[in-house]
C-alpha cells in the first residue's frame, strides 16, 4: 500500500490478478518474460467484471479464481487482507476481544493465502489457459468452453484437493 510493486517479490497469482485492477502494461511485460505470454494473444480485459461474477458458486478452480479477485479487490472480508491503509492498526481497540478477533482473522488470512499458492501451481503448469480462464470469468462470468477440456495432472491435483 505504501510503495510500488516489485513483481518478482510477489506470488505469480497475485501479479496476474493485478492485470484486472491496474494498467497492465508492466504486468504483461513481466508475464511475457516469465512465460512468453503476449497480450495480443488474449481477449481485452474489461474495465469492470461481469455483473454475475460475485454470485458464482465457489467450487474447484472457480473458487481459486474468485479468491484471487477478492484478494486483489480487498473484498475478502478479512481485515489482514482488506486493509489498504498502512496505518490500519489505528482503527482497532487494544482489548482482549479485538486481539482475539485479529488472531482468528490472521489464521483465516493464512488459509486464503495458502489457496493462492494452489493457483500459483496452476499458473506455473499452464499459464496461458489459466489466464484465459481468468479473463473469461472476469469478462463473461463463466469459464471458457474449450474443445479439449482435459485437465492437466497439476490441475487434477489441485482441483481434487478439498479447498
Amino acid at each position: 500500500c505504501c510503495e510500488d510493486f516489485e513483481y518478482e517479490n510477489l506470488r505469480v497469482s497475485y501479479v496476474t490478478g493485478l492485470l484486472f485492477y491496474l494498467d497492465g502494461e508492466e504486468i504483461w511485460n513481466y508475464l511475457a518474460c516469465l512465460y512468453g505470454l503476449n497480450k495480443n494473444d488474449f481477449p481485452e480485459i474489461k474495465s469492470r467484471p461481469d455483473e454475475n461474477l460475485w454470485h458464482l458458486e465457489k467450487t474447484g478452480k472457480i473458487e481459486l479464481y474468485l479468491n484471487l479477485f477478492e484478494l486483489i479487490d480487498h473484498s475478502t472480508g478479512n481485515p489482514w487482507l482488506d486493509t489498504v491503509n498502512c496505518r490500519g492498526g489505528e482503527w482497532y481497540e487494544w482489548d482482549e476481544q479485538t486481539i482475539n478477533f485479529l488472531a482468528e482473522s490472521h489464521k483465516d488470512a493464512l488459509d486464503i493465502l495458502e489457496k493462492t499458492s494452489l493457483l500459483d501451481g496452476l499458473i506455473e503448469a499452464n499459464p496461458k489457459d489459466v489466464l484465459l480462464d481468468l479473463i473469461s470469468l472476469w469478462n463473461e462470468g463463466r469459464l471458457p468452453e474449450r474443445e479439449n477440456q482435459r485437465l492437466t495432472r497439476v490441475e487434477k491435483r489441485f482441483t481434487d484437493k478439498s479447498l
